[in-house]
């Protein structure tokens, strides 16, 4: 039992900024849950353990106001076991948070902040908190550079991991890479990250290595491992020198080079993690990034710590309660010291280029969630589905002989029925678009009535979204999950998508506002000169502003079952219009 206990303090004391465990700090006592978490204790035990530590003295004496408005006291041990709406047991839970959190100050209004973070505003009056979307994000002033967290070795060590790592190891020659002599030791980010990326350079793209607890059984992301290793080097590198960036950097090219010259095999996207694609992104989201940073904090400004989105990073960058305060996208988190000393946090949304989705859901999403009362109709997958492949049946029993409807006897009767399998579907049209190419008239004239059914189930869609609200509602919200335009626009997060930056400032020029209920309700679907659908912010007598491109389509075209993707991407002229702004602001 000691022993335990050794351990448990051990690790909570390993977890906090300063090293030393205080019950009376709320983000403290939300650590040490994590802990007890991390041990397999139940949730009940958790509960009641952290609510034993953060309990009111039962001989303290509560003051509270009785019925009539009267001041009167109460000793704590009584207060506690008073009704909910009890004055006196509102008083006591008061004091409860109190005990916890260490502190009785008044929480601030939202717009309460010691400095406007938004690019080119004037310095505020200081305040006591910084309150940005309703978050708090003041930071606790320090070095994180000098927490336990950032010195943190990586787990597991080398020994271990090159032997769970030996069948997925890239070839030699070349040996394998190691970080550059000359690399400053003095980061101001968790160190162990560059060993990460040691690794992730060494190491084939499969199954197993595509997540990042084949790398450290430190808890890590859950995109996709090159992505993280992309934001691992644009992370690191924003509180790099350009000295020991480019020593990185060019050691990274240089290395990739030689395995893919005595590997030919591993030329190839997709088949390595650190490519020369994610070198690239790293290298000018950097640049955009630190751009950025020195001309909305000002001359004088510097980084001084960043980390990954992680919750024990970003507590020891000086953010309390990071479940509750942190970015609603972000990726990365800077620290930046401003000229006269103040702290703040810049947090960024990492994209890889231009080539960035808006959304990627499906059809599915918008009958069930956005509005259930178009379950049944032409866009409803379900129905579409059926549907098909009730056509299938049919069309195969009028154009296909006798012989060939024998072969697919068993897939012909299930898709009748409205029903059978994907594979079984594709057989029948294939069959049936052999017919054709074959000059089969009833088989032409079977596949142009499907493409008019399949156009009028995206025509309909599109009207959806035109002209139903909570369709228009359920899009504004799903955009928000993918590019966090609100974020962006109350100066809570900027995006970094490749060499672009979009911020309150290059919102502004290209949209002329930066007020998400103004971008919101000017949103609108409309076509191209081609009939090709996309998203634009239109405003009558202004030019209008194509936002994204838009894809309605089934997924397997014909066969494909009830799978119908809805899919929006960056639009080019939204990339070009970008790219100026962010020439034009930050050049």
């Amino acid at each position: 039992m000691k022993s335990l206990i050794n351990k448990l303090v051990r690790e909570w004391a390993w977890r906090v900024n300063n090293g030393m465990p205080d019950p009376k700090d709320r983000s403290h006592l939300d650590i040490l849950a994590d802990v007890f978490r991390s041990m397999k204790y139940s949730e009940q035990f958790i509960s009641e353990y952290i609510s034993q530590l953060s309990e009111v003295d039962d001989e303290t004496v509560i003051k509270y106001k009785d019925e009539d408005g009267k001041d009167a006291e109460m000793l704590a041990k009584t207060a506690r076991t008073m009704p909910m709406d009890h004055p006196a047991k509102k008083a006591w839970d008061v004091e409860k948070e109190k005990e916890a959190t260490g502190s009785d100050k008044k929480e601030p209004e939202a717009g309460q902040v010691s400095f406007d973070r938004t690019a080119g505003t004037e310095k505020q009056p200081v305040k006591d908190k910084v309150i940005i979307s309703g978050k708090d994000k003041t930071l606790k002033k320090g070095n994180p550079s000098e927490t336990q967290e950032f010195k943190r070795d990586m787990e597991p060590d080398d020994d271990e991991f090159n032997e769970r790592n030996k069948p997925y190891s890239i070839p030699t020659p070349p040996e394998p890479y190691k970080l550059p002599e000359g690399l400053s030791d003095n980061t101001k980010f968790p160190k162990r990250y560059l060993k990460a990326l040691e690794r992730m350079m060494n190491t084939t793209v499969t199954d197993e290595t595509k997540k990042w607890k084949h790398f450290s059984d430190i808890e890590g992301g859950a995109g996709q491992i090159s992505a993280q290793a992309g934001e691992l080097m644009t992370m690191m590198g924003a509180s790099m020198s350009d000295e020991d960036f480019e020593l990185l950097m060019s050691s990274l090219e240089a290395h990739e080079k030689e395995q893919i010259s005595n590997n030919p095999n591993l030329k190839k996207e997709g088949t390595r993690i650190v490519t020369k694609s994610w070198i690239k992104s790293a290298r000018n989201t950097r640049k955009v990034i630190l751009d950025r940073i020195k001309q909305q904090y000002g001359e004088g400004s510097e980084v001084i710590g960043t980390s990954w989105d992680a919750k024990e990073e970003v507590e020891a960058m000086g953010l309390t309660d990071y479940e509750k305060n942190k970015g609603f996208s972000t990726d990365m988190y800077v620290k930046v010291k401003t000229a006269d000393g103040e702290e703040l946090l810049d947090e960024v949304s990492l994209k890889k280029d231009k080539n960035v989705n808006f959304l990627n859901s499906g059809a599915k999403t918008m009958v069930e969630e956005w509005d259930p009362e178009m379950k049944g109709s032409k866009i409803d997958p379900t129905v579409y589905a059926k549907n098909e492949r009730e056509r299938l049946a049919k069309g195969a029993k009028d154009i296909l002989s006798p012989e060939v409807q024998e072969k697919l006897k068993v897939n012909i009767e299930k898709a009748e029925k409205g029903g059978g399998s994907r594979g079984g579907s594709k057989a029948i049209l294939t069959a049936i678009k052999a017919e054709a190419a074959a000059g089969n008239e009833k088989a032409k004239q079977y596949l142009e009535e499907d493409d008019r059914i399949h156009r009028e189930m995206q025509n309909e869609a599109i009207e959806q979204l035109n002209t139903n609200e909570k369709m228009r509602d359920g899009l504004i919200k799903e955009i928000k999950t993918e590019f966090p335009l609100k974020a962006v626009s109350e100066g809570e997060e900027t995006m970094a998508i490749g060499d672009m930056s979009l911020d309150k400032k290059t919102m502004e020029r290209i949209f002329g506002t930066s007020d998400f209920d103004s971008l919101k309700e000017n949103l609108t679907v409309k076509r191209s000169e081609k009939g090709e659908p996309y998203l634009a912010y239109a405003i009558e007598g202004e030019k209008e502003v194509k936002v994204s491109t838009i894809v309605i389509r089934q997924d397997g075209r014909g066969y494909g079952g009830s799978s119908i993707k809805f899919e929006m991407k960056l639009h080019p002229e939204l990339a070009k219009n970008l790219k100026q702004a962010t020439q034009e602001v930050y050049s």
